[in-house]
């Protein structure tokens, strides 16, 4: 799955989710974080607690808090970048895996009813260590069987100093990267029309105005007497 592609200062929204669950439907955690690009901001953050959950449907569970958060944000950003570490709920969302399972078919089926509202999206799935902002959340909750929301600055300073999708979503450069082979290149283009303008150019110039005002070149034959022109040579004759 490529990258999306994201401008310098393109404004447009991400999502990460994470999910966590105990063995045997022990209770399930899952969280959810609105980021704010160019600027990476957090916008809102929060987390829930549910038992008996297993761990894809906790997967579900935090990507539709996702879309709950977003429906309360007043924001004109009309892209979206969901980003989480759940290959299988990324792949049945797009289309990639049949969703078999009965518990999972009623949660895609309301997490793509949510998608209808931004036509503009794209999914990337990223491993837990670039997600280790909403992994945290998820994990807290899961250890005290509660979830919260992020409203303190200092939680939220928490979050921003663990994310890591900043450095998978880099903003495309104006400036074209040159490579060292197209630089070695374009160097010994330039020294061959250094050497064509400084020598060759001028010293083609300088002989064709000589050629120019010696006019028309002839074929050079040896000169003779107009007696000898009468006799036939002695080489004729032998």
């Amino acid at each position: 799955m490529p990258l999306p592609t994201v401008g310098s200062e393109e404004e447009l929204l991400v999502v990460s989710f994470d999910g966590s669950a105990r063995v045997k439907r022990g209770g399930g955690a899952f969280s959810a974080i609105v980021w704010s690009l160019p600027d990476w901001t957090v916008i809102s953050g929060a987390s829930e607690y549910k038992a008996n959950l297993t761990v894809n449907e906790a997967e579900y569970h935090d990507l539709l808090l996702c879309f709950d958060l977003l429906a309360k944000q007043h924001v004109d950003h009309n892209r979206l970048i969901i980003c989480g570490n759940s290959n299988l709920v990324i792949r049945q969302l797009r289309g990639e895996i049949e969703c078999k399972a009965p518990s999972l078919k009623l949660l895609r089926q309301k997490a793509m009813e949510k998608l209808r509202y931004w036509p503009n999206h794209e999914f990337l799935h990223v491993k837990r260590d670039w997600n280790q902002s909403a992994d945290k959340l998820a994990s807290a909750a899961l250890q005290r069987e509660a979830g919260e929301q992020v409203t303190s600055q200092t939680d939220i300073d928490d979050l921003a100093t663990l994310n890591r999708l900043a450095e998978l979503l880099v903003p495309q450069s104006p400036i074209p990267v040159v490579t060292y082979h197209e630089q070695r290149r374009l160097r010994r283009s330039r020294a061959g029309a250094d050497f064509l303008t400084k020598d060759v150019i001028p010293a083609l110039r300088h002989r064709q105005c000589d050629l120019d005002s010696a006019g028309p070149i002839l074929p050079s034959f040896p000169e003779i007497s107009s007696n000898e022109a009468l006799v036939p040579h002695i080489g004729w004759w032998r």
